[in-house]
């Protein structure tokens, strides 16, 4: 094991991995990414300078996806959001 000779603050990357969400929802987040066909739909690597600022989008993220199905609910789309809802 390495010796850690200096402390110094590490920024946080985070792997955010979507899947279940439909793209008309996904095209809709603030955040660039590569779209994936197959087990996910989508995958980004972000990077944050605490964990606070990690938590803190997180949940801005859980809302912002919450909200997007409860618009497409609103729409009467084919599933009614209900997978969306499910997944959260």
């Amino acid at each position: 094991m390495p010796r850690i000779t200096k402390k110094e603050v590490i920024d946080l990357k985070a792997v955010l991995v979507i899947w279940g969400v439909k793209d008309d929802i996904l095209k809709k987040l603030p955040i660039e990414g590569h779209w994936l066909y197959g087990e996910y739909d989508f995958i980004s690597i972000l990077d944050f300078d605490n964990s606070g600022e990690l938590e803190e989008f997180k949940e801005e993220l859980y809302n912002e996806i919450k909200e997007l199905g409860k618009q497409r609910n609103e729409r009467g789309d084919k599933d009614g959001g209900k997978m969306l809802e499910k997944e959260l």
